[in-house]
This record gives structure tokens, sequence and C-alpha cells, in this order.
């Protein structure tokens, strides 16, 4: 689970990061800001899902760091949000996942060892 800011620095420049945390212009990324972006972030993971951290923890995750970076992005001024969509699309699919639609489990096709493997007619030289 994201605790700290840092672990964004790959979605995001550290810089930008600092600069949409850094409340009172002192060029350091104030920790009381991000404990309100990252809590903003849980408390959208759990309005859209509310059992998303027990039984879709990887979905749960993506979901609060995509907000977390969409949050960023909109506290530093900038009107294009490039992380809007993922994040909107995490938001749809943790509402999927709660209402059943959606599930983590793949296709529901369940695949046994043992069972002929699912191969389209072959053709060519090798038939």
């Amino acid at each position: 689970m994201l605790k700290d800011w840092t672990e964004l620095a790959g979605d995001m420049a550290p810089a930008h990061i600092e600069q949409a945390l850094d409340d009172d212009g002192d060029g350091v990324a104030d920790a009381a800001v991000w404990a309100r972006v990252l809590e903003a972030a849980g408390i959208r993971v759990l309005t859209a899902c509310p059992e998303a951290d027990a039984r879709h923890p990887a979905a749960a995750d993506y979901a609060r760091r995509m907000f977390c970076l969409e949050s960023l992005w909109r506290r530093r001024g900038f009107a294009d949000n490039p992380f809007t969509d993922r994040a909107e699309d995490a938001e749809r699919r943790l509402r999927a996942l709660a209402s059943g639609d959606e599930t983590t489990g793949g296709d529901g096709d369940a695949v046994f060892v043992g069972e002929p493997a699912k191969v389209g007619g072959l053709g060519g030289l090798m038939a």
C-alpha cells in the first residue's frame, strides 16, 4: 500500500510532486498535505468498493496511486490532467468489482493441468 509520496516518483517527476505538496512555499513537500491527499484517495477507493483493500488489494493499490497522482497534478494548477482517464478507469473498475460485474480472476474460464490446450486449428507446414 502506498505510504510515502516518493513512491510516486516513477509516475511523476519528484520536483512536480514537491511543488504540488508545498503549500507554505518553502520548497519542501508538506507532510500534512501528503496525508490529506492520501486520505482523500483512500476514501475514494472505499467509496467505490468498500471491501477493496481486503478482497481486491492490487486494484485498490493501483486506484489509490492513480487518485493521488490525479490530485497532485490538479494541485499544481494545470488544466490538462494526464492522470484523469486512468483514475476514472480505476474507479470504474473498483465499482465493477464491488457490484460483481468484474472479477480479479481473469476471464472466468478455469484452466487445469492435464486439459488440452485451447489452440486454434493447425495449418500450414506443421499440419
